[in-house]
């Protein structure tokens, strides 16, 4: 029954038991502390199915809080700053071996909101680095999206002619995303000639994540239609509006504006809708067109 509950064996319909992880090669999936929680199997026959092969979810293995490999990246992490976040065990047992210390793993899943708790504490930048195709990049997204919304943020007060119009909350965790060559997986790459020093110089160069998404979102919508700009400006509007700089977010608005050929202005109203701060939404609020009434007033924010 131990064995069951640990997820080591499965019962058989018919009765009796046999071996979850029969003829596959095993990863030990330790915790924080270094316990072993659970493992990952990978499949060493040809066709055997799945390819990957987890330990079920039990009171000792949750997938959703354990990065693979998190033990000993840790204090690596610590010295350096940053993490890098891989998907496969390979890619994290490769890079550990070619002296690539600070890396981790997802063990196949998507990005959590536990994940982005463990990595925000530690580290200041975190460098996203999943398979080098679209699906890598739209994991990447949906990733930097978790880690946006539970990175530490900062509260920064906003100025008008006024006075103080209010204040903006800036995330002090810098996301950037890492390109590897396409169909060049980290492992493989870590094992080539040279593969560590090509390594460090792609994560030295990854992207900040507003440039890698503008990039992605502009492959992935159809922007020569109106819809297709409409969904874009959208998107990308989401992580523009994050950016703290002032004159970074008006660089970024151009360049969506740019890229999709449509005005500025559009532009900054869709960056300006989803937040309270200043820009052409805003703006475009405060000054109805004559055949349209003011409305009623906003409440006024509490101090």
């Amino acid at each position: 029954q131990e064995l069951i509950d640990a997820g080591l064996v499965a019962e058989r319909d018919e009765g009796g038991h046999y071996d979850r992880f029969r003829n596959r090669l095993l990863f030990p999936i330790r915790d924080a502390k270094g316990a072993v929680a659970g493992f990952g199997g990978r499949a060493l026959a040809e066709g055997q199915v799945p390819k990957y092969l987890n330990s079920p979810q039990s009171v000792l293995f949750d997938k959703s809080s354990i990065l693979y490999g998190f033990d000993l990246a840790r204090p690596h992490i610590q010295r350096m700053g940053q993490v890098v976040l891989v998907e496969g065990y390979m890619d994290v047992v490769g890079a550990h071996q070619a002296g690539q210390g600070n890396v981790v793993g997802t063990s196949g899943t998507a990005l959590t909101d536990r994940h982005a708790e463990l990595l925000k504490r530690i580290a200041k930048r975190i460098v996203l680095c999943l398979d080098p195709d679209t699906a890598g990049d739209m994991a990447a997204l949906k990733g930097s999206e978790v880690l946006q919304e539970h990175s530490e943020k900062v509260a920064i007060p906003v100025l008008g002619q006024r006075g103080l119009m209010g204040v903006e909350h800036r995330s002090e965790t810098e996301i950037r995303v890492m390109q590897l060559p396409r169909g060049v997986d980290p492992d493989e790459l870590l094992l080539q000639p040279g593969g560590p020093q090509q390594w460090e110089a792609l994560r030295e160069a990854a992207l900040p994540l507003v440039d890698r998404v503008i990039n992605v979102v502009a492959g992935t919508q159809d922007i020569t239609s109106a819809r297709g700009k409409s969904q874009a400006v959208a998107e990308m509007a989401n992580f523009v509006r994050e950016v703290g700089d002032p004159v970074q977010r008006a660089h970024y608005a151009q360049k969506v504006a740019s890229m999709l050929r449509v005005s500025e202005e559009a532009v900054g109203e869709a960056i300006g809708a989803g937040s309270r701060g200043s820009g052409a939404g805003n703006r475009a609020r405060r000054s109805p067109s004559p055949n349209q009434s003011p409305g009623p007033r906003p409440p006024t924010p509490d101090p």
